[in-house]
C-alpha cells in the first residue's frame, strides 16, 4: 500500500468514476490510463484513480502504484473501524486493499444521504487514524459573492478542523454545487478568488503546509492554465471518461511546469502532494 506524504511536488490530477462504469469498463479504462501514463514519462504530476468499492482491490492489485504510477482512492468510507454497520466499508479495509486517499463529503452524499458536517468530520478522523488522506469535498450551494461563498466553505471546515490535527494532511476539493454537472465549470475568476481566499484562511489556521486544494465541478481541458496559480490540482468527473481529455489536461499541467510554475507565480510558492510508495506500512 502506498502512503501519501506532502512535500514539494507538481500538480495532482484526481479522477472519480462515481457509479458510471461497469467492472469491465473500469478495468479497460484503467488499462488505458496506465498506457497513457507510461507513454508520458515526463508528466510531472500525480494521478489518483477513484473507482467504486467493487473494483478497487482488483484495480490496485492488477496495476499497483509501484509500477503504474497511479494511486488509488475510495469514494467513501465509514467512521468506525469495525462493527455492526451493514453495507459499510471501513477505512482500515480500504487501507489494506491499497487505498491512499478517500473521498469524503461529496455534495451528492450530503444531498442524497443526508451527510452532515459532523458526519463528514468523523469520517475524516477515521481516515487519518487509518493512514489515509481525506479528500474532502466542499462547495457552496448557490452562486454568491466571494465573501458569502468563503463564509459557507468555512462552515464546512470547522468540524473537520476541530477533529483533525493541523499536522495531518488533507486534500480539499473545491466543487461549487451550482457548477457540478454543468456544461462549463465555474468562472475562472471565481475559482481563483476562492482559491486564494482559502489559502489565506488555511494559513491563518496553521494548515498552510498540510492542506492541498483541487478544483472540481465540471472541470476539464482548457481550465488548468487559467486556475493553476491558485489551486494545487484538478478533480475530474465525467470529462475524464474520454481518455483523450485526461491526456490534454496532463499536457496542460506539464506545460505549466515547463514554464516555471503550475500556471502562475502564486501556486509555485506552495508545495504539492507526493506519493511515497516506499512506505508499505498498513494501518
Amino acid at each position: 500500500m502506498s502512503r501519501i506524504l506532502f512535500k514539494p511536488s507538481p500538480p495532482v490530477l484526481a479522477i472519480s468514476l462515481k457509479l458510471y462504469f461497469s467492472p469491465s469498463r473500469t478495468q479497460t479504462y484503467l488499462s488505458s490510463l496506465v498506457s497513457l501514463v507510461s507513454s508520458h514519462p515526463s508528466f510531472p504530476g500525480q494521478l489518483i484513480y477513484i473507482p467504486d468499492f467493487l473494483n478497487l482491490q482488483s484495480c490496485a492489485s492488477k496495476h499497483p502504484t509501484s509500477t503504474s504510477r497511479i494511486h488509488y482512492g475510495a469514494q467513501d468510507g465509514h467512521w468506525e473501524d469495525e462493527g455492526a454497520w451493514t453495507g459499510e466499508v471501513s477505512m482500515r479495509s480500504l487501507r489494506e486493499v491499497g487505498c491512499a486517499v478517500v473521498e469524503l463529503g461529496h455534495a451528492e452524499r450530503r444531498r442524497h444521504f443526508g451527510e452532515t458536517n459532523e458526519v463528514v468530520a468523523k469520517k475524516c478522523a477515521a481516515a487519518v487514524r487509518n493512514g489515509l488522506v481525506p479528500l474532502l469535498c466542499i462547495g457552496e450551494l448557490e452562486q454568491a459573492s466571494l465573501e458569502e461563498s468563503v463564509q459557507f466553505l468555512k462552515t464546512q471546515l470547522v468540524d473537520v478542523f476541530s477533529t483533525v490535527s493541523p499536522s495531518e494532511n488533507l486534500i480539499l476539493a473545491y466543487e461549487p454545487v451550482w457548477a457540478i454537472g454543468q456544461p462549463k465549470p465555474a468562472p475562472t475568476s471565481h475559482i481563483v478568488d476562492i482559491g486564494l481566499a482559502l489559502r489565506q484562511y488555511l494559513k491563518e489556521e496553521g494548515r498552510g503546509d498540510t492542506v492541498k486544494m483541487l478544483y472540481g465541478g465540471s472541470a476539464g481541458p482548457g481550465l488548468w492554465k487559467e486556475i493553476g496559480r491558485a489551486v494545487d490540482g484538478m478533480f475530474l468527473g465525467r470529462f475524464a471518461h474520454v481518455v483523450r481529455n485526461v491526456e490534454v489536461v496532463m499536457g496542460e499541467m506539464e506545460e505549466g511546469v515547463e514554464e516555471g510554475g503550475r500556471g502562475g507565480d502564486v501556486s509555485s510558492q506552495r508545495s504539492l502532494i507526493s506519493m511515497d510508495v516506499t512506505d508499505m506500512r498498513c494501518y
